[in-house]
Parts: structure tokens; sequence; C-alpha cells
């Protein structure tokens, strides 16, 4: 599996965990919406450490925790 796949896969997980949908999580990470479906659709196929680190921050967790999954593997 290719590291955007995985990424756009963790992001749908960790949304289902914490019940919230990708627009809450783009308000809540303080990236346009666009950027995050850009990364769930695989346009994005290597998202930046900028875009995942502010994804982080919408849901709470750090970057480890963000990367601490089996799709990583």
């Amino acid at each position: 599996m290719d590291l955007g796949r995985a990424t756009a896969l963790r992001i749908c997980e960790l949304c289902r965990e914490a019940d919230i949908t990708p627009y809450v999580l783009a308000i809540r990470a303080g990236i346009p919406p666009s950027t995050l479906n850009s990364i769930l659709e695989h346009k994005s196929k290597n998202p930046g450490t900028k875009s995942i680190k502010r994804i982080c921050i919408g849901f709470n967790i750090t970057l480890s925790e963000f990367y601490h999954s089996e799709l990583f593997n």
C-alpha cells in the first residue's frame, strides 16, 4: 500500500473513532476542507508533513500516534 492511501485510511479511521466528519476535522486542523479532501481522495499522493501535523492537531494527537498503525508497516 502506498503512503498516500495509508494516510487517507488512517484519517478515516481516526475520524470514525472521534465520531467527526472530515469537514469538522479540517476546521479543527485549520486547513481548507479542499486540502483534506485531496488527501482523502488520493489526489495528493504524498501529503506534506505540515498538513499531517495540522491534522494531528485537529485530532489532538501526536505525529507518533498518527503513524502508530499497522497501515504504515
